[in-house]
């Protein structure tokens, strides 16, 4: 069971930057951005009023993209945050928050009808119990950004200092999906996205859209993007 770094994340969100920022650049970082919601947008596009409730959701960053666009489909969105500090940011900004962990929810059954996640289950010490919390609380979605374990550059990275000590692990395709109960989906399908090398220079920012959208296209190498999206349908 991975350890829990809870800790190193309440001292990264208590500092007023952007962990993406810091460890991407601005550049990279925007695009991130747009690029997941794109794929949440995606992924719902043909939903209407929906209740979400996204977990661990850090600073806000991502949860700030989705309630400023305001989908079309969106009508109520909850979010969670484990750490204090990022509870303390979240309310700062307005956004309603309820600590809590993502392995352990105290939402009912079927509470919302989609469970969103962008960048927690490759922290969390037992994915599976996420995994499980997810589909118990959600009434028809579940979906995930998560690390990319089939990427090489992935697997370098987190042998550094930094990776490490901010707990960043990563899986394979099949892994994240048995963190899922059987039987429970009529679909649960995973796909890789995103090539974006940390520390490039904001000069360079224009670039790097170009680069991992190509790269997504072409078959087999696009399992070296960085990233993988995760969506469950429930039956």
């Amino acid at each position: 069971m991975k350890k829990n770094n809870s800790n190193s994340w309440n001292t990264f969100f208590s500092r007023q930057e952007s962990e993406r920022d810091s460890r991407l650049g601005v550049k990279s970082t925007e695009y991130i951005i747009s690029k997941y919601y794109q794929l949440y947008q995606s992924a719902f596009s043909h939903e209407k009023r929906l209740s979400f409730l996204e977990l661990g959701a850090g600073r806000g960053e991502i949860t700030q993209e989705i309630l400023k666009r305001r989908p079309h489909f969106l009508n109520r969105y909850v979010v969670t945050e484990l750490t204090a500090s990022g509870v303390k940011a979240l309310k700062h900004l307005s956004i309603p928050v309820k600590r809590m962990d993502a392995q352990r929810l105290t939402f009912k059954n079927s509470s919302f009808d989609a469970v969103v996640a962008f960048d927690v289950m490759h922290h969390v010490p037992d994915p599976r119990k996420m995994g499980n919390e997810m589909a118990r609380v959600a009434k028809k979605h579940i979906f995930l950004i998560e690390a990319n374990g089939l990427s090489l550059a992935r697997k370098i990275l987190e042998q550094t200092k930094w990776y490490k000590t901010m707990g960043e692990n990563s899986y394979f395709p099949w892994q994240y999906l048995s963190f899922f109960p059987k039987n429970v989906f009529s679909k649960l399908t995973i796909r890789p996205f995103l090539f974006v090398p940390p520390n490039i220079p904001d000069s360079l920012g224009a670039i790097i859209p170009l680069v991992s959208e190509t790269l997504e296209r072409i078959p087999i190498v696009n399992w070296q993007c960085s990233g993988v999206v995760i969506h469950g349908v429930k039956k």
